[in-house]
Formats: structure tokens, C-alpha cells, sequence
């Protein structure tokens, strides 16, 4: 683990994530915590949040203030931004998602609408509401979640991995644009991770086992890679898979192959997605 009071020194006081309650969420304000950071905890569901907050305060003795609310409702974006106003956020992880799986056509529309919402806007309002400050402190770091899928536009999650595209776009686009203002910026690319959100996916574990990562084991080698590279894949399976069907591929090609993958993995739709 990086030293403490470099961590601090590089990225200030106070530390926003978002989609904290459980996940890749709980497991970066777990390793914020643990480097001494002073944390913003942003959900929709307020007891695991709250049971969160106060495990992080007893265990680490850093401040925790938790934040419940939709980040699909703009106010409650702007809400969350004006942290900026009482505290020297120098880290912002923007990890809240909302994950469909399905054809796209079946699914309803508003889960949709509301998934570019969250993945899109919010990630836009709070990367410019918590940069500019950063920008004038010279010191600063982001992180935005993206999927592997982004690199695959993979089928039965195609508005899914749209919005994905979309914050890997934007933080590949800002780790250029900002390091020269002692700003970090990471796109992390999580593969299977152990999340409530996969495991109730109805993905069958048993294909998956070898490839799913554990929470910790993301979140860390994200805070790892940030400020080194634009952007980050989280097992080197993935990696093999982005740049095959994401670079290398002809597209018509990688599309069938992330078509069949999801077959292997998903076997529900294998009926839906025979030719």
C-alpha cells in the first residue's frame, strides 16, 4: 500500500466515492480509509451505507459523512458537488452504476434512460464541479468507472456498455488534458468482480470462477495505476479481450465473438442469441 502521507500529500484531505454501500464502492472507501483519507460516502440505500460509515470510523478513525440519495435526480448531483464548498475533496471515484442485462428492446425504457443519467451526466457534473477546484489547488485525483465492455460494445448489455464508452472517452480525454494541472484521472475497467450486482446477474459462477475478482483486489490495484496510465483493465483476461475485440479484431468478427461469450456466460439467452 501506497504511504499514507504521500497518498494525502498527492491528493488532499477528503475522498468522494459514489455507489459506496457495497462493491467495488466499499472497497475503495475501505482502501481510502486505510491511507488516512476523510471520506464522502454517496448511495441510494441508507442502512448498508450508514453501517459503512461508522465500521470505517471505529476502524480507521477518519471522518465519514454519508450521503443517501439518487444520483439520477440532478439536484441531488449538484447536492453532492457542493461537498467542494465544505471540504478539500482531492479525490472524487465516481463508481455508482446501474447494470441491465438483456435484449435491448425488451428491456424498458426508463432503467435505460436513467443508467445514461447516472453514467453519464452525474459522472460529467461531478468530474467538472470537483475538477475545478482540484485545478486550483494543483493537486487532485478522479476516477471513473467504466466496464471492459465499453471495449467489447458487448450484446444483451448494449446501452450498458454505450454509457461505459462514455466514461472511458471522457477520462482518457481529461488524463491528457489535466496532468499538466496535478490532476490523476483513471477510466477503470473492472472484469467479473464479486458483487451483489454479478452474482445476481444469474451469470453461471461456475464457468465465471477464474476470472471473477475480488472487490479489494480492483479497487487497490486501481488507486495503484492512477496518475500512470488513462486508463486501467482489472484482470489481465479482460485485457487479452479488449485488445483483441476492442483493437485487433475486424469489428463484424469481435462483435460475434463478445456475442458468444456472453452466450457461454449467460446460458438464458443462449436460445436468443443462436444466429
Amino acid at each position: 500500500m501506497a504511504d499514507t502521507d504521500d497518498f494525502r500529500r498527492r491528493y488532499g484531505t477528503h475522498a468522494v466515492v459514489t455507489g459506496a454501500a457495497a462493491g467495488i464502492g466499499a472497497a475503495f472507501a475501505e482502501s481510502l480509509a486505510a491511507r488516512g483519507l476523510h471520506l464522502v460516502l454517496v448511495d441510494l440505500p441508507s442502512s448498508p451505507l450508514e453501517a459503512l460509515a461508522e465500521r470505517l470510523r471505529a476502524t480507521h478513525g477518519v471522518e465519514v459523512h454519508a450521503m443517501t440519495g439518487d444520483l439520477t435526480d440532478p439536484a441531488f448531483v449538484e447536492a453532492v458537488a457542493a461537498m467542494r464548498d465544505r471540504h478539500e475533496v482531492g479525490l472524487l471515484v465516481s463508481n455508482a452504476g446501474i447494470a441491465l442485462l438483456g435484449p435491448f428492446l425488451d428491456l424498458p425504457l426508463e432503467p435505460q434512460l436513467a443508467a445514461l443519467d447516472l453514467h453519464c451526466r452525474a459522472s460529467l457534473a461531478l468530474t467538472h464541479r470537483f475538477g475545478q477546484r482540484m485545478r486550483a489547488r494543483k493537486r487532485g485525483g478522479i476516477v471513473l468507472l467504466s466496464s471492459n465492455s465499453a471495449f467489447l460494445h458487448t450484446p444483451l448489455i448494449a446501452n450498458y456498455a454505450a454509457t461505459k464508452a462514455y466514461t472511458l472517452a471522457l477520462a482518457e480525454a481529461l488524463y491528457e488534458e489535466l496532468r499538466g494541472e496535478g490532476i490523476d484521472v483513471l477510466a477503470l475497467a473492472p472484469g467479473m468482480t464479486r458483487t451483489n450486482a454479478l452474482l445476481g446477474s444469474n451469470v453461471d459462477v461456475g464457468r465465471a470462477k477464474y476470472l471473477i475478482r475480488e472487490p479489494r483486489e480492483v479497487a487497490e490495484e486501481a488507486l495503484a495505476h492512477l496518475g500512470k496510465t488513462p486508463s486501467y483493465v482489472s484482470s489481465a483476461g479482460d485485457r487479452l479481450a479488449a485488445l483483441l475485440f476492442g483493437r485487433l479484431l475486424p469489428k463484424k468478427l469481435s462483435l460475434t465473438l463478445a456475442k458468444q461469450s456472453v452466450r457461454y456466460f449467460y446460458p438464458q439467452f443462449k436460445d436468443r442469441l443462436e444466429s
